[in-house]
């Protein structure tokens, strides 16, 4: 991971560009930091940001979010992967 160049890599070595990286694995859902932000009335009654069908934000264009603090019922880790799947790889035209 290199937050100078915002090249990120995956365990399996796929390259990713992003803006900025959040880790949030093995971590009690904390979404404090988002209050305050751009994106506070985003959040929902419980603290979990409110997404789409396509995992975008609500309200924002270009921001997804996955995993455990967003809005989206779980099954566990299985739903947890496909939000990042989607996220990552889904939404591009092969």
């Amino acid at each position: 991971m290199s937050e100078g160049d915002r090249l990120y890599r995956t365990s399996s070595g796929i390259e990713i560009t992003a803006d900025c990286y959040f880790s949030c694995l093995d971590r009690p859902l904390s979404s404090s930091w988002i209050r305050g932000s751009e994106l506070e009335d985003c959040l929902d009654n419980d603290g979990r940001l409110m997404v789409d069908a396509n995992l975008r934000v609500k309200g924002q264009v270009n921001i997804f979010a996955a995993g455990d603090i967003i809005d989206i019922p779980k099954v566990g880790l299985y739903s947890t992967f496909w939000s990042i799947y989607y996220c990552t790889c889904g939404f591009r035209k092969f």
